[in-house]
């Protein structure tokens, strides 16, 4: 194996002294060609709660994603590329609050869950339906329901949903 560098990137430069504190890309081939509402596929997120969403590392003209954390942790792509969980905390005076908050490509709060204990990290089951969230001495599984996509046409429902094989 070798490899050599292809290209670099250039950070907003408010953000340059800022911890980058996840960066990832999601690919999933089943569903790569599909239209989405953003064409993101490269997530950079930054510990003061910032998460930019790039095309891929060219891409000049990031789609950016505000946060209500203080400190955000961790962020990290559902396996369908449609749901970005992000784990952070904000201090309100002397107490820590952290939270699980899950975000749609577009930006939407679709929901978010207050975790009594510091969140040490999380991470997704394969198909995106359960979330793993560990604490100080806790393993948290949360179950993620997402929308059924669906439509009706000719007296027939039309749905589609993905199920864990063994």
């Amino acid at each position: 194996m070798s490899g050599y560098q292809i290209g670099e990137m250039e950070i907003e430069p408010m953000l340059k002294n800022i911890k980058i504190v996840n960066i990832s890309w999601w690919t999933n081939p089943f569903s790569e060609n599909q239209a989405s509402t953003l064409e993101k596929h490269l997530m950079v997120a930054f510990a003061n709660g910032m998460i930019f969403l790039y095309d891929d590392y060219q891409d000049t003209k990031p789609f950016k994603l505000i946060t209500e954390f203080t400190e955000l942790t961790k962020a990290e792509w559902n396996p369908t590329g449609e749901i970005i969980a992000v784990s952070g905390f904000n201090n309100d005076g002397q107490e820590r609050k952290d939270a699980l908050t899950f975000y749609s490509v577009n930006g939407d709060i679709l929901k978010t869950l207050k975790i009594p204990s510091i969140i040490t990290s999380f991470c997704w089951d394969g198909l995106g339906n359960k979330i793993a969230i560990t604490t100080e001495s806790l393993i948290l599984f949360t179950l993620v329901k997402q929308k059924y996509k669906w439509t009706y046409f000719n007296d027939t429902l039309v749905y589609s949903f993905m199920t864990e094989t063994e």
